[in-house]
């Protein structure tokens, strides 16, 4: 049937993973159901079920052992196709790495942003789109999420995101906070719906590749991590949600 055929052509496990993209696999998580987050917060803080913070946790000691050499400060979350839970394994890490270091996290997905909204922050509110065409500074796009962990969301969304994300005051902005910040986590597009996280994956050092257990088809995103590749994107790894 047409369903099998689908689920046949997903990844199911870990296994999976590593053997259809030749990637090692950073961590798996137990997808949340809603990302409505005071939520996310509340439940990286006190999660009644321990399995979602522990898995955080993992993946948060798996990207920092994977550079040990080199210290790789500007990661990139990304995915094949919208609806795998990208947005969620980029606000969890940036919390979870909040916990040890001061860091940075930036919502690149200027199509379909969320971290405003999960956050339960106001409409409105300036952010990347409004400091590249300089029209907030950017003490007013940075939002303090907790003690440790800055936001800056997408903004009032601009009819060409391209090229602002590929403008030369947004790679600036990333050089100049890549000296406040020890981490700068960037949520991106997913990578078969525009070519925007392929272009700003120049500006990363590390890529974290999303795929959704049972829904990512295995040859959209052999494309996607080709088209990746292709432009010798530092790409680290897979995260596995579940």
């Amino acid at each position: 049937s047409l369903l099998l055929d689908t689920l046949n052509n997903t990844f199911k496990n870990l296994r999976d993973v590593e053997n259809q993209l030749n990637l090692p696999v950073l961590g798996s998580l137990p997808l949340i159901k809603s990302e409505r987050d005071q939520g996310l917060l509340q439940r990286l803080q006190h999660d009644p079920d321990r399995r979602f913070a522990e898995a955080i946790r993992t993946l948060r000691t798996s990207v920092v052992l994977s550079h040990l050499d080199k210290l790789h400060k500007v990661i990139l979350v990304t995915s094949t196709v919208p609806g795998e839970g990208k947005t969620t394994v980029a606000s969890s890490l940036a919390i979870s790495m909040g916990q040890m270091h001061k860091v940075l996290l930036i919502e690149a997905d200027l199509r379909r942003p969320m971290l405003r909204k999960n956050f339960n922050l106001p409409v409105g509110m300036p952010g990347i789109a409004n400091y590249v065409a300089q029209t907030a500074p950017l003490a007013d796009c940075l939002h303090k999420i907790t003690d440790n962990v800055d936001l800056i969301t997408a903004g009032a969304v601009p009819p060409n995101p391209q090229e602002l994300l590929s403008s030369r005051r947004f790679a600036e902005l990333i050089r100049d906070l890549s000296e406040k910040y020890a981490y700068i986590i960037i949520d991106t597009p997913p990578v078969l719906a525009v070519s925007d996280a392929v272009l700003l994956s120049g500006l990363a050092d590390s890529v974290i590749y999303v795929i959704k257990s049972l829904a990512t088809a295995i040859p959209m995103a052999q494309r996607g991590l080709g088209d990746l590749l292709q432009q010798n994107a530092p790409v680290s790894g897979a995260v596995l949600n579940y």
